[in-house]
């Protein structure tokens, strides 16, 4: 019996080599793309594939088991590579793609769709749920510091920026008592994380993955914090979406992708890179680090569709709701670079797994 055929949509880029990595151990293995690969992709066969022109995606998704997209920007091409793959009966798998959890659509029809398959989200909410889930706080309370000091690529900018546009970004929200609030700008300042012996800027910044988790996981207060390398670069990432705002327009959104690019750039030489999730539950804090979090992408969708294939769930749903916790941390530990990750009690030294 032949292995099933996994399609990796953006497979010459960072996050689609690594999900390869992983996933030509498993399965036979399509690659596609725009341009022809830039490298050897051992055995995977190739086809174009270009968002602009349906027939090469309906040729890329035709006779696979899953497809898995790895290219971007996802708020523009996702949905479109979805549609098709859900009409071939094929399985989805997108390492971003929270915008089709976010639409409304009926979420337990159809062919398995898992979106937030990546670093953040993805990675981000299996950590939550599993300790939300091991160590319960009795009041619901969970508190998350998030944040990645490396540099961006411009089709990550442009998703980004997307990302509070269609609000999956939530800038000054936490969740009190079961239920979305605003905070003043107050609420922020510095932190010294314990993962980099330095103090960074963090700011609350709700996210749908950490509002869909409060809402089926039952946490009454959850406070998300993004972390920021510097004061500076906090200001004049504020900056750059109040005046993508004042001009939304998809000239002015490449501007302010450029110099979002720039901005993450100049942010990763202070101490990066790094890649860094401190979430604390019940007493207890989880703390995971990682090289970059775009290795941590690529190795997460391939995960998640390790899962996928095994799961008999239909419809939509977030990559963490059909991972397994010790699964992926044993796999991320064993094949990520300089991943570390450890839990302790909140008034103990941590103790790491992993490379330091």
């Amino acid at each position: 019996m032949k292995s099933p055929l996994v399609g990796i949509m953006g497979i010459s880029g960072a996050a689609g080599k690594n999900a390869y990595r992983i996933l030509k151990r498993y399965f036979r293995i399509r690659g596609g793309g725009r341009h022809g690969p830039k490298e050897n992709f051992g055995d995977a066969e190739w086809i174009r594939a270009d968002v602009q022109e349906p027939e090469t995606i309906s040729r890329f998704v035709k006779g696979c088991d899953v497809v898995l997209n790895c290219a971007g920007p996802s708020y523009y091409i996702g949905d479109a590579i979805w549609k098709i793959a859900e009409k071939e009966g094929v399985i989805y798998v997108d390492a971003f793609g929270a915008d089709l959890l976010m639409g409304g659509r009926e979420k337990d029809r159809g062919t398995l769709c898992v979106a937030g398959a990546g670093s953040f989200p993805g990675l981000s909410g299996l950590i939550v749920k599993f300790m939300a889930e091991k160590y319960p706080d009795r009041k619901g309370n969970v508190t998350v510091y998030y944040g990645v000091n490396e540099g961006m690529t411009r089709t990550a900018a442009v998703d980004f920026l997307l990302s509070v546009i269609h609000g999956f970004s939530m800038p000054g929200a936490v969740i009190r008592q079961g239920e979305v609030m605003n905070l003043p700008d107050s609420d922020q300042g510095t932190w010294n994380c314990p993962l980099i012996n330095q103090n960074v800027f963090v700011q609350t910044c709700l996210n749908a993955e950490t509002a869909a988790q409060s809402r089926l996981l039952n946490l009454e207060n959850v406070c998300w914090y993004n972390i920021m390398p510097t004061l500076e670069g906090k200001t004049r990432l504020t900056a750059i979406f109040k005046n993508l705002l004042k001009d939304f327009t998809a000239q002015n959104l490449e501007i302010q992708a450029g110099h979002l690019e720039e901005l993450y750039g100049k942010e990763a030489s202070h101490g990066g890179p790094w890649n860094i999730q401190v979430t604390e539950t019940g007493g207890n804090r989880h703390v995971f680090r990682a090289e970059t979090g775009t290795e941590i992408t690529g190795m997460m969708a391939a995960l998640a569709v390790k899962s996928a294939i095994n799961s008999k769930r239909k419809g939509i749903c977030w990559a963490w709701e059909i991972m397994e916790y010790e699964e992926v941390m044993k796999e991320l530990l064993t094949e990520g670079t300089n991943v570390c990750c450890g839990i302790s009690r909140m008034e103990e030294a941590l103790f790491l797994e992993g490379i330091l």
